[in-house]
């Protein structure tokens, strides 16, 4: 275990900056595969859909998604259920259509709000061995590495929530099972 094991919490000024790409960042090959390894550690121990390397206190450009946790990642990585690490990652909004749901995050403890995010992007990174990759993603998958990349442009949940949507993760599923729906009926927030 390093130093970049624990997640940052809202509040330390490295979730609110502006990540640098991986070629400026100035780190060794081996420092910037022991921040893979990290992310990936991130991901599993907390069960988590991605982690970006802000969160583990790194201001570069890069994430990780669990292929365990969504099936559109294991199915482009092969059927492969891992957790996989991409550099210097980007999305591009591919409709109009958005999609409103319940987020949480690792770096916000407890605390989750209804975020409206495009349903269908496309999705351009690299693996640490240069492979390039382009991928469509839909549904889940898109949320989270839009999820993931505000992280590594200083933006949380929080920024794109609906304020009135917010609530412990209890609330989430006690009170409203997850149905952002019966969430605006009872909160009182709007479309």
């Amino acid at each position: 275990m390093t130093e970049h094991d624990d997640v940052r919490r809202l509040g330390e000024p490295v979730l609110r900056s502006q990540s640098v790409p991986i070629a400026r960042a100035r780190l060794s090959t081996d420092r910037l595969q022991e921040l893979a390894e990290d992310l990936v550690r991130a991901t599993r121990s907390h069960g988590a859909f991605g982690v970006a390397a802000p969160q583990l206190g790194v201001a570069v450009r890069m994430i990780a998604l669990n292929g365990d946790r969504m099936c559109q990642i294991r199915k482009l990585c092969g059927g492969r259920a891992e957790v996989v690490v991409h550099c210097d990652p980007e999305v591009v909004a591919l409709s109009d259509e958005d999609s409103e749901e319940f987020e949480g995050c690792l770096s916000v403890p407890r605390i989750a709000g209804v975020v409206r995010r495009r349903a269908d992007v496309r999705y351009r990174a690299r693996t640490l061995d240069g492979e390039q990759l382009d991928w469509r993603l839909i549904g889940r998958a898109a949320r989270v590495v839009s999820h993931e990349l505000d992280h590594l442009d200083g933006i949380l949940f929080l920024d794109r929530a609906e304020p009135r949507s917010l609530c412990t993760f209890g609330a989430v599923q006690r009170l409203y099972q997850n149905d952002v729906a019966a969430a605006r009926a009872s909160l009182g927030f709007t479309p």
